[in-house]
C-alpha cells in the first residue's frame, strides 16, 4: 500500500495509526476539507474577509491569472523551506490576525509537514495535491438516490446502489451518439455514431457498439480481481496448522475438461455478468492447472488452492451436497458473501455443476458485501 488519504477526521486517524505502521504508507490529508477548517477558524477570530482572503492564499497558493500561479505554504518542496517560510509569514499575519500565527504553528504546522505539503504528496506519488472531494461528491450522489433518512436495510442498499451504477453507464453510453450530459475525448471520438446512424442500428448492432465502448477502457485490474482482493489477503495470513500438505501426499484430480458462464448465462440477483464470467475464468484456470484440486484421502471433498508458489496458505475446502445439489466452500469470504466463488464452481470434476447452480438459481441469499469488508478486517487484523 502506497498511501492513504482521508478527510482528518479523528475516529479515522485513530483507526489508521491502530491498523498500519506510518513507516509502511504515506498518510495524506484532503487539502479541501483543510482549507475549510482554516478558513472556519480565521472566521472565529473575527477576521476580517480580505485578511481571510490573504492568509488562505499565503498558505494554499493561488491563481494571479490563468498563466500564474503563486505558491503558498503547502507547495514547500522540504519541511525545512517550510519552516522558513513560515517563520517569514509572521509580521504579515500577525499584522492581519495578530493571534493567528501562533494558533497555526501550534495546531497546524506538524499536520501539514506530515500530512500535506509537496514533500509528502511527491513521496505518495501524486501529481498535485489530495483531495477526497472525488469520494465526497459520489457519497452525495449516493445519498440522494438511496434517500436519506438512514432506515435502509442493507439488501435494499445494494440494489438501490446497483440501480444508481446502471444508470450512470447509461448515461456514459449517450455520449456515443452525442447525447446525454457526457461527450467523448478527443482521443475516443473514433467510436462515435451520428445520430441518425445509431437510430439505424438493430438491438444486436447496438450492443456490439457499446461493447466496443466499454472495451476501449484503460485497461485496469479485471472486477473480479479486485472483488477477490480481500479474500487473497486473508489467505496469504500464515495459519501453518492448516496449511496444505506437499502435493505428492495427495493425487492430483484436476479435470481437463472446459467449463464457460456461455454454457450455463447464470443470472443472479445482485451480481453482475462481470463479476459471474471472470468467476468462471478463475475456475478455468483452477481446473487446468496442476495440483491445484487435490483429493484427500480419508476425508470428504476436495482442497482448493491457488498457488504451489505462496507458502502457509490456508486451502479451501470444498464439498458437494449431492441430494441438493449444493457446494460449500470452507474459509471462502466471497462464497460467505455470495453462496458462489471461483473454487466452488472448479469443483465441477464432481460432475455436478449443472445442479449447484440450479440450486444457486433457487437460494434466496442477500449478497453480503459488509460481511465480505469485515471479514477482511478481522482478518487483516489477526495477521498482524
Amino acid at each position: 500500500m502506497q498511501a492513504i488519504g482521508s478527510d482528518g477526521d479523528e475516529a479515522t486517524m485513530n483507526a489508521i495509526a491502530v491498523s498500519f505502521t506510518s513507516e509502511s504508507f504515506v498518510n495524506l490529508l484532503c487539502v479541501s476539507h483543510k482549507k475549510e477548517n482554516i478558513e472556519y477558524k480565521l472566521k472565529e477570530m473575527k477576521s476580517a474577509t480580505p485578511a481571510i482572503r490573504h492568509i488562505v492564499s499565503d498558505i494554499f497558493g493561488t491563481n494571479v491569472d490563468s498563466m500564474l500561479y503563486q505558491k503558498g505554504l503547502i507547495d514547500s518542496e522540504t519541511t525545512s523551506e517550510f519552516d522558513s517560510r513560515l517563520r517569514d509569514l509572521k509580521t504579515t499575519w500577525d499584522h492581519l490576525v495578530p493571534t493567528f500565527h501562533a494558533w497555526f504553528v501550534s495546531n497546524e504546522s506538524e499536520k501539514f509537514k506530515s500530512h500535506l505539503i509537496k514533500a509528502v504528496t511527491d513521496q505518495a506519488q501524486l501529481d498535485g495535491h489530495f483531495s477526497n472531494n472525488r469520494v465526497e461528491s459520489t457519497n452525495n450522489n449516493v445519498k440522494d438516490w438511496v434517500g436519506r433518512s438512514g432506515k435502509v436495510t442493507l439488501p435494499v442498499f445494494n440494489r438501490k446502489v446497483e440501480e444508481y451504477v446502471t444508470c450512470q453507464q447509461q448515461e456514459f453510453e449517450m455520449a456515443i451518439y452525442a447525447n446525454g450530459p457526457y461527450d467523448l475525448a478527443s482521443t475516443h471520438t473514433y467510436l462515435r455514431k451520428e445520430r441518425h446512424i445509431w437510430n439505424g442500428l438493430n438491438a444486436d448492432e447496438r450492443k456490439q457498439v457499446i461493447k466496443q465502448f466499454w472495451k476501449s477502457n484503460v485497461q485496469g485490474r479485471k472486477l473480479l480481481d479486485k472483488f477477490l482482493l480481500i479474500n487473497e489477503h486473508a489467505e496469504n495470513r500464515s495459519k501453518s496448522d492448516h496449511s496444505l500438505p506437499k502435493p505428492e501426499t495427495r493425487p492430483n484430480v484436476s479435470s481437463k475438461r472446459g467449463i464457460s458462464y456461455d454454457d450455463y448465462q447464470l443470472q443472479i440477483p445482485g451480481i453482475s455478468e462481470d463479476l459471474l464470467k471472470e468467476m468462471f475464468e478463475k475456475a478455468e484456470g483452477l481446473l487446468q492447472s496442476q495440483d491445484s484440486i487435490l483429493k484427500t484421502p480419508g476425508f470428504e471433498g476436495v482442497y482448493v488452492r491457488h498457488s504451489q508458489k505462496i507458502e502457509n496458505v490456508e486451502p479451501h475446502l470444498v464439498t458437494a451436497v449431492k441430494t441438493s445439489g449444493k457446494i460449500k466452500c470452507n474459509n471462502c469470504s466471497v462464497y460467505t458473501a455470495l453462496k458462489i466463488c471461483a473454487h466452488s464452481i472448479a469443483a465441477e470434476f464432481y460432475g455436478c455443476l449443472k445442479k449447484f447452480i440450479e440450486w444457486r438459481k433457487k437460494e434466496k441469499h442477500d449478497v453480503d458485501t459488509t460481511n465480505l469488508l469485515i471479514g477482511d478486517i478481522r482478518s487483516g487484523m489477526k495477521g498482524k
